[in-house]
């Protein structure tokens, strides 16, 4: 039976350089979310996302870029496999305010 690899656990607040940073506060009105998105503007960071209340904000860890660079490449290698048409985009803001998600 192959043994399994079990990832080490970090103990809570420590800081692991590798790691995404994020932050997610509760009970935050939707009106602020919308402001903070309005002040980042354009930029990629930090990445902000909103749920019923909870406002996460989280700048990606290199690993996290690499992983998801991966991700696309293998998907658009498929779709074009399977001649399907595929239309990557990056980072892209969707907001619902009556389900207050963004």
């Amino acid at each position: 039976m192959p043994v399994m690899a079990v990832p080490a656990i970090v103990p809570a607040g420590e800081y692991v350089p590798t790691a995404d940073q994020r932050v997610v506060m509760h009970g935050v009105p939707w009106s602020h979310y919308e402001a903070l998105v309005a002040l980042r503007g354009e930029a990629s960071s930090p990445r902000v996302a909103f749920l019923d209340g909870a406002l996460e904000l989280m700048t990606p860890s290199k690993d996290h870029e690499r992983n998801k660079s991966y991700i696309g490449c293998l998907l658009e290698a498929w779709a074009l496999h399977r001649g399907i048409d595929l239309s990557p985009y990056g980072s892209w803001t969707l907001k619902s305010a009556p389900r207050q998600s963004g």
